[in-house]
């Protein structure tokens, strides 16, 4: 007697994918689910990678998203170019609110961490650690991290200017 065997199918990149392009078009689950003809709890499982869809529910899903088919299961999108998997609309309110969202976040994160530059330095001229002699092997690499923080936070304030200048025109 033989047994059956099923194929066990490989995994896709189409939980992440139906995430990040539901994210980028702005939509909730709901919103989404209500569009394709599913419940929320549907696009939940799907997301999480617990369940795949039908064929049915994949191509509604891929052609309310503007997305090829096969590129919800081929590539994983988090780390590729959108631009060219995805027409994007730039006057679409969606986007700019992300990569507004996304700047904000940089520029707090850029300035808390000059702040905390800065107090490690008010904090070290203050403290016994000035004592230490200048061609210390501490004080050597303290100064060496100390100036590749520096070069960080100028690559990340120039970024931000750039990204500024070019907002204004």
């Amino acid at each position: 007697m033989k047994k059956n065997i099923k194929n066990i199918p490989l995994p896709t990149y189409f939980g992440k994918n139906l995430k990040l392009l539901r994210k980028l078009k702005g939509v909730s689950q709901q919103e989404l689910a209500k569009n394709v003809g599913l419940s929320r709890n549907n696009v939940a499982s799907y997301e999480s990678g617990t369940v795949e869809p039908n064929a049915k529910a994949f191509l509604r899903i891929a052609h309310y998203l503007d997305t090829d088919p096969s590129v919800f299961l081929s590539i994983e999108l988090e780390g590729e170019d959108l631009h060219e998997l995805i027409e994007i609309n730039h006057h679409d309110d969606t986007i700019s609110e992300f990569v507004t969202e996304r700047l904000s976040s940089f520029i707090k994160s850029t300035s808390e961490s000059t702040k905390i530059l800065e107090a490690y330095r008010a904090f070290y001229q203050l403290s016994d650690l000035s004592d230490l002699p200048a061609d210390s092997e501490t004080a050597h690499l303290r100064n060496q991290v100390m100036e590749l923080f520096q070069q960080m936070l100028d690559t990340n304030w120039g970024f931000i200017q750039h990204i500024n200048t070019h907002e204004e025109e």
